[in-house]
């Protein structure tokens, strides 16, 4: 039986990783923050919801992961999942550009 520390890990493959990532990124498309603004028409105050992209970030798809932020940056230390941290976190620098 293997001694083990730690906790488990989150996810155990690259595959699996950017499955994960994934979902986070189409959620974070899919769910606008919704900001209320004030416009003035003829005299008239009117408060509007309207639809604001949501940022993406690190911190954001560690939660999503379930996990810390460090623990994510190690995965994209280790050189199995280095290629696929790299490309998600230039899509999500790219959307919050």
């Amino acid at each position: 039986m293997a001694n083990e520390v730690g906790r488990p890990v989150a996810v155990d493959t690259p595959e699996e990783f950017e499955r994960v990532a994934f979902e986070y990124i189409e959620w974070a498309k899919s769910n606008p923050v919704m900001k209320t603004i004030t416009a003035t028409f003829q005299g008239e105050i009117s408060y509007l919801k309207v639809p604001h992209m949501r940022g993406m970030t690190q911190f954001g798809l560690a939660a999503h992961m379930g996990i810390g932020l460090s623990t994510l940056k190690d995965y994209g230390k280790k050189e199995e999942f280095s290629a696929i941290y790299k490309r998600v976190h230039t899509i999500m620098k790219a959307w919050n550009l």
